[in-house]
């Protein structure tokens, strides 16, 4: 009885464990290339930019993106490499975002600003 005990919360262990390991593919350094648009300005406003990033844990199901010098964002990753932010898009945003392998990741977030002028993320992410 003791040795089936043992060897269900070892089980338990090595599936919980195993739940979440598929993120780790996904951690690293990337470069990203973040294009910044003010759709809604007279002039279009937009400045590119590029930033040596990177990709890392952040908890439970969620990456923490490092993307630009002052700017993160943690979304949740799916098994499929697809990503969402709930309570971006809950608070009138919109989001959209993937890694096509575990090498290259793009997103799209578009928002309000403080000055509720609408901004626009185009970024790109590509494993150095």
């Amino acid at each position: 009885m003791k040795k089936l005990i043992i060897s269900l919360l070892l089980l338990c262990l090595l599936l919980g464990c195993d739940r979440f390991h598929y993120r780790e593919q996904y951690f690293g350094d990337f470069d990203f290339t973040t294009i910044r648009t003010l759709p809604d300005s007279i002039d279009h406003d937009s400045t590119t930019t590029v930033f040596a990033g990177t990709v890392g844990y952040w908890n439970k199901d969620e990456l923490l993106i490092k993307f630009k010098a002052d700017d993160s964002i943690a979304p949740i990753i799916a098994k499929d490499g697809s990503l969402t932010v709930p309570g971006f898009v809950a608070a009138g945003g919109n989001f959209e975002g993937r890694f096509s392998d575990a090498d290259h990741v793009t997103f799209i977030s578009e928002f309000q600003s403080y000055t509720t002028q609408k901004v626009r993320y185009a970024v790109t992410g590509v494993r150095r």
